[in-house]
């Protein structure tokens, strides 16, 4: 997914029949994820903000360096592998 301006995706993100998706963020902007997701692949935040307001695959997510990866209040993440600094904010 590459954007620049804040974006909100309600869709489901799921694996296909045969195939295992992933999700890859870049672009400057937000992107807010608020679907009940069930994709295996890995998660990858090379740029910008991806923020998770529903379920996220079971997989891991790789955060970059200069990245943001947040969690809603109704969020569920995983494990995380995080590259550079991690702040938590409430």
């Amino acid at each position: 997914v590459n954007q620049s301006v804040p974006t909100t995706f309600s869709g489901v993100i799921s694996n296909g029949p045969s195939r295992v998706i992933s999700l890859v963020k870049t672009g400057a902007g937000s992107l807010a994820l608020a679907g009940t997701n069930t994709y295996t692949g890995a998660t990858v935040v090379s740029n910008g903000t991806l923020c998770v307001n529903g379920a996220r695959g079971s997989s891991s997510v790789a955060i970059g360096t200069n990245c943001a990866f947040a969690a809603g209040t109704t969020g569920t993440v995983g494990r995380a592998a995080i590259s550079g600094s991690l702040t938590f904010q409430n």
